[in-house]
């Protein structure tokens, strides 16, 4: 456990230094945080500590100091600044938050504590389970045992454990055996870390294509060519660029690397661009499949789908004829309620009301049709011939 001193302290926001987080802005609300703190004022001081540049970084708080930001940068007469400036002052130069700034904390204690801490808006997603694992990796945690000891209950959020692993795991920690737990705990998680690892020591651009299928843009690689990649994508990624750093230079070392990936990268790279561009090609066709497809063939087009139940769905089908702009809508309607659900669950009971009664009217609306093209045949049917039975 890292010793550290905890002084209170108010920091100025235009000096405030976000610096690396592991939250996905995109679903951290930062606008009704702003909202909340122009009107109430701030109820929980952030945590800071003075990096190796001499700045008030940010280590828990990154919500509250980017919707101060946000704050300073709406125009005067809006009315979250109005009340702003009646919560903070009439200067937003001179706008504080408070902290509690922690002297004595190397570089890598003050990063690792960035990690999810339970705060009351926690960590929920892969992507920033994947952010997580890459600053641990970043300050030590390389191996499996460590980034779980890390990262358990992050892990267990995003990706709960199930069945046989975790009845072996409950059972150990009610029998008092707490490093049998840990050890099956890292077991069971051995996939999960060597995915992240792989991604970990993968090129920047495998990053940002497997980014772009969380729902984020990596920062260099807008409107970039990147292929839909899955777990055994990555994985035979790794396998070339380790390939490549088998290259030696006249310098007696590795050529190629993270970095700079090799011929081999290049190659598998190329070749998984090709396949998503033949399936983009397909799907704007309309393409549908009118042969029954293999177990493989379906499972390899779970890299084109978003939600969870459709690639389940692929996974475990065979032999099934595939329609694939129902497909696609399916896809888009799935992903949708799973995104909601676990956002905002508040948002997906109305959802899932909504769905009900549109479903209700939906079938109404179809039972109607039927009595109405029922009757208009009857009323068309020809009638039947009188036959002289003399």
């Amino acid at each position: 456990m890292a010793k550290f001193k905890e002084v209170l302290v108010t920091v100025l926001v235009s000096v405030l230094f976000l610096g690396r987080n592991v939250r996905d802005y995109a679903t951290a609300k930062i606008d009704q945080l702003a909202t909340d703190l122009a009107h109430n004022g701030q109820d929980k001081r952030i945590e800071t500590y003075i990096d190796a540049e001499g700045r008030e970084q940010v280590i828990e708080g990154h919500r509250r100091g980017k919707a101060m930001l946000l704050l300073q940068s709406y125009p005067d007469d809006h009315p979250d600044k109005i009340a702003a400036f009646e919560t903070f002052g009439p200067d937003p130069a001179k706008w504080e938050l408070e902290s509690r700034r922690l002297e004595g904390l190397t570089e890598s204690e003050a990063q690792l504590r960035k990690l999810d801490h339970g705060n009351e808006v926690g960590l929920v997603t892969q992507l920033e389970l994947a952010w997580s694992i890459f600053l641990a990796m970043d300050n030590g945690c390389t191996g499996r045992a460590k980034l779980v000891s890390q990262l358990a209950g992050l892990m267990d959020r995003v990706q709960p454990l199930k069945g046989k692993a975790k009845t072996e795991i409950d059972a150990l920690i009610k029998a008092g055996d707490g490093t049998g737990a840990a050890k099956r705990l890292a077991e069971a998680r051995a996939g999960l870390c060597q995915k992240f690892q792989n991604l970990y020591n993968a090129p920047p651009v495998v990053v940002a294509a497997w980014s772009e299928q969380q729902g984020h843009t990596v920062p260099g690689f807008e409107g970039a060519n990147l292929p839909k990649i899955s777990t055994s994508d990555i994985n035979a990624v790794i396998k070339a660029v380790n390939e490549d750093k088998e290259i030696m230079g006249d310098d007696n070392v590795p050529k190629y690397g993270k970095l700079n990936p090799g011929p081999n990268f290049n190659t598998k790279w190329a070749a998984l661009i090709n396949r998503q561009t033949d399936r983009n090609v397909k799907a704007a066709k309309g393409d549908t499949r009118k042969h029954s497809l293999s177990h493989t063939d379906l499972k390899a087009m779970t890299t084109d789908y978003n939600s969870r139940v459709v690639r389940l769905a692929l996974t475990l089908a065979s032999g099934v004829k595939i329609d694939v702009p129902v497909l696609k809508e399916l896809d888009r309607q799935a992903y949708l309620s799973e995104r909601l659900r676990e956002y905002d669950n508040e948002v997906m009971v109305e959802y899932d009301a909504q769905a009900e009664i549109a479903d209700a009217e939906l079938k109404a609306q179809a039972a109607a049709a039927a009595e109405a093209d029922e009757a208009k045949s009857e009323e068309t049917a020809p009638e039947a011939e009188e036959v002289d039975s003399e």
